[in-house]
């Protein structure tokens, strides 16, 4: 994942030198296709260099959107 990041930061530096200095958030989605450990497993990991974790979602399964909100709406209070 570690490479995926970096070409997904570098993307968005291109476009916003700004925007990219903001705090982020990772959500892997379509983790109704994972089993538990698998999904386990993901939540443990982190992007080496970063602080960033993982977070494990789906929208067809409704999973982990409540911590995708509860994340984001942290997020918007720090920045304010």
């Amino acid at each position: 994942y570690q490479q995926d990041y970096k070409v997904l930061l570098n993307e968005l530096k291109s476009y916003s030198p700004k925007l990219a200095q903001k705090r982020k958030l990772v959500a892997l989605t379509k983790s109704d296709l994972l089993t538990e450990d698998e999904i386990k497993k993901l939540k443990k990991k982190k992007i080496r260099g970063t602080e960033t974790s993982f977070l494990v979602i789906s929208s067809a399964a409704h999973h982990g959107l409540q911590e995708l909100l509860d994340k984001l709406w942290e997020i918007i209070q720090i920045e304010e």
